[in-house]
């Protein structure tokens, strides 16, 4: 299946951040997945495979712009919590076909 997800996950701590970001590169449904980071902590975070936006806080109208500019996928997951998302084998597949 084609990567039809673009992703926005907040910069927590390296671990759920990198469970997370790991857990949805393993959908195959994903193409790009971008990390919100407060901004002057991007190096905070370590080196996490994936993009950074910096912004004021996750849900900051400035966050937001900027995820509306970059999602660019048919489909835009946002995941606001500080743990570790892992969603089931064909999950997102399924929620796409919803």
């Amino acid at each position: 299946m084609k990567n039809k997800i673009t992703c926005f996950i907040p910069g927590t701590d390296q671990g759920s951040l990198a469970s997370t970001v790991s857990s949805l590169k393993a959908s195959g449904v994903v193409g790009k997945v971008y990390v919100v980071v407060p901004e002057g902590q991007t190096s905070d975070i370590g080196d996490i495979e994936g993009d950074y936006i910096t912004a004021p806080g996750f849900s900051s109208t400035a966050a937001i712009k900027k995820m509306a500019e970059l999602a660019e996928d048919e489909f835009t997951i946002t995941y606001s919590k500080n743990f570790p998302l892992e969603p089931g084998q064909v999950a997102l597949s399924r929620m796409m076909k919803v």
